[in-house]
């Protein structure tokens, strides 16, 4: 075993280790948000192009220890192109794609000078054991990052919160479906006029007509997704649903499992309800535990696999504007949408009961529809723009979406339209007011204007289901730090 190692060691191997270090790397820094096979196809091409670099290296340089050295340079320099062009981009250099193109193609003519000069005779094969070493402890890394992670996902773990026993006894014959409808980052009303000068009240009074409720001071509790969906799906504060989350502690993967292990849905398919949920396109907010899992068809690339690109040469391609990536990837977003708002014409047409829990990115970007949904390419659109198009669109769309499931249900439905939390602003109060919106038949009047996500199911499991679940006081916090149990409460300056 020594010896079959240092044989490795000493071995011209390393570009091809180094080949795979950036999607390692990539992928292991956004594990959270990813699913394993979003890995696959851009590990296989990068160890293809290793290969190829390493192999067109050979035929020029003979050797297969130099030709290791000068294939790794080439790697490297295209592995972190967009990186680097990035990271210049960001501290306002202009003409970064020249200075990095230029200086990684300095860097490699450089070495090749150097060789010539010394007529070939530098010993290449005496670099081996320590690059090979070098690549091992980097790729060690992102490896012990992604086996913590999947270990750590097999664990069970949930919320503490106790389920009641009512819908083991409910009539289900007469249940309803109940929809759960998140547009991503939908601002209140007030919120809307004060920030972007928008006026939103045609289609709170359509809501209103329809038979809606609308929480007039509604705030969410936390102004991020995770901490927002995870509260409201498991009736509770975050810090009550785990003696885990406290700010000791700053892991976010039992957040994302409490999350997927939600005592709603938990307890809706207990009480005979069909789970349906929605790809979102941020695998760890979808619910794909769910008895149905909408998902669009796989497409010939995905978010990640254009991440990676970007972060490449290919990256050449957009600069020289041959490739719009922006573009690409929000086509993935709108089959997502588009998916969305047709399912639910279905659904509304079939028996039920059913729980629907469908998390839309409207009006959150990428910003790939105009006001009227026609399809546009997101680059170059300011936010303002775009996220107010956005929301007219989501709101078109969700009052024919209403309209249709109000019809075709024989049953009253229940529905819930609620942003998660607010657009992303300098005033931590306006990243937490939303959209907050009830059809509750025959049950509005148990509902108030400031009641806030953590309440929405309680509030509905006592006045559907019998469940004697007390109402919290509604609490908002904003993050002090990048830790997310870090939090400090917030006041609702709304006037009931």
């Amino acid at each position: 075993m020594k010896k079959a190692f240092e044989k490795f060691l000493l071995s011209p191997i390393y570009p091809l280790l180094l080949s795979v270090y950036p999607i390692l790397t990539l992928f292991s820094n956004n594990i959270y948000q990813l699913s394993f096979s979003f890995l696959l196809r851009p590990f296989f091409v990068s160890v293809f192009m290793g290969i190829v670099i390493f192999w067109g290296a050979k035929l020029f340089f003979k050797t297969w220890h130099k030709s290791a050295f000068f294939a790794m340079l080439a790697i490297l320099f295209f592995g972190f192109y967009g990186h680097i062009k990035n990271f210049l981009e960001a501290k306002e250099v202009q003409g970064a794609s020249l200075y990095v193109l230029g200086g990684g193609l300095f860097i490699i003519f450089f070495f090749v000078f150097l060789d010539k000069k010394n007529k070939g005779k530098f010993d290449y094969p005496s670099l081996a054991a320590g690059i090979n070493l070098i690549a091992i402890v980097l790729l060690l890394f992102p490896l012990i990052n992604m086996a913590r992670y999947y270990v750590t996902k097999s664990i069970a773990f949930s919320s503490t919160t106790p389920r009641f026993s009512e819908l083991d006894n409910i009539n289900r014959e007469t249940l309803p479906d109940i929809y759960y409808i998140i547009p991503d980052a939908y601002a209140r009303a007030d919120t809307l006029k004060e920030i972007y000068d928008y006026d939103n009240s045609e289609f709170i009074a359509e809501l209103e007509d329809a038979g809606f409720y609308i929480a007039k001071c509604g705030q969410s509790n936390y102004p991020i997704t995770l901490l927002s969906l995870t509260s409201s799906l498991n009736i509770d504060y975050i810090p009550n649903l785990n003696e885990y989350f406290t700010p000791e502690n700053d892991d976010i993967l039992y957040l994302f499992a409490t999350m997927r292990k939600n005592i709603i849905m938990e307890m809706f398919s207990t009480a005979g309800y069909e789970t349906i949920a929605f790809a979102s396109g941020f695998p760890w907010a979808e619910m794909r535990n769910a008895d149905t899992f909408i998902s669009p068809p796989s497409g010939k690339i995905n978010e990640f696999e254009i991440v990676f690109l970007q972060a490449t040469i290919a990256q050449v391609l957009d600069d020289i504007n041959l490739v719009d990536y922006e573009n690409l990837s929000a086509e993935r977003y709108r089959e997502r949408t588009h998916l969305v708002f047709d399912s639910l014409l279905d659904i509304a047409k079939k028996p039920g009961p059913q729980f629907i829990f469908a998390h839309i990115l409207l009006p959150h970007p990428p910003f790939g529809f105009d006001a009227e949904g026609n399809e546009i390419s997101p680059t170059g659109v300011e936010f303002e723009e775009g996220y107010t198009n956005q929301l007219t669109y989501f709101n078109d769309e969700i009052l024919k979406s209403i309209a249709t499931i109000k019809a075709e249900s024989e049953t009253p439905p229940i529905i819930i339209i609620q942003g998660d939390h607010g657009p992303p602003t300098g005033r931590p109060d306006w990243n937490l007011r939303i959209l907050n919106a009830y059809y509750l038949p025959e049950h509005s009047d148990s509902l108030y204007p400031s009641i806030s996500p953590v309440n929405t199911f309680r509030l509905i499991l006592n006045e559907y289901f019998g469940e004697n679940y007390a109402l919290f006081p509604d609490k908002s916090y904003k993050l002090e730090t990048d830790n997310n149990y870090d939090y400090t409460p917030i006041e609702n300056s709304c006037e009931e």
